[in-house]
C-alpha cells in the first residue's frame, strides 16, 4: 500500500511540474520577454528625454494573439507595453520568425485575435 501512495504522490508531482502556466503555451515566454524589452528599450525608449530611460523603465502589460487582414490567428503575437511613468506606449510584435518586430503603424497590418490576451 506504501509504494502505491509513493507512486501516486510521485506522479502527481510530476504532473503538477509539468503544468506551466506560460501563455498560450509559449514554452519561450522568458526569451520572448526579454527580447521584447531589449528591442523596446534599444528601438524606443534609450533615446527619448536624453536617456532618462532604462531597460527597467519598460513594463510589459499583455500578450494577444494576433491577425492580419484574413481574420484568422497568423501564429504571431501582439506585446503591448509602456514606460514605468506612463509617458510612453505601444505594441510590438512576435512573429513567426521568432523575432520582435518594432515598426511604425503595427494596428494597420494586425489585430487583435479574437480578444485572446493574457497579462504579463
Amino acid at each position: 500500500m506504501k509504494k502505491i501512495i509513493s507512486l501516486l504522490v510521485v506522479v502527481s508531482c510530476v504532473f503538477l511540474a509539468s503544468c506551466k502556466d506560460e501563455p498560450f503555451d509559449l514554452d519561450n515566454i522568458d526569451e520572448i520577454k526579454a527580447e521584447a524589452v531589449d528591442g523596446i528599450y534599444e528601438r524606443r525608449l534609450k533615446n527619448i528625454n536624453s536617456g532618462q530611460y532604462t531597460e527597467d523603465d519598460v513594463v510589459l502589460n499583455k500578450i494577444c494573439k494576433a491577425s492580419k487582414e484574413s481574420g484568422n490567428f497568423s501564429g504571431e503575437y501582439l506585446i503591448f507595453w509602456e514606460s514605468k511613468d506612463g509617458a510612453e506606449s505601444d505594441k510590438v510584435i512576435w512573429t513567426n520568425d521568432e523575432e520582435i518586430y518594432i515598426k511604425a503603424n503595427l494596428g494597420l497590418v494586425y489585430e487583435i485575435y479574437n480578444n485572446e490576451c493574457v497579462d504579463l
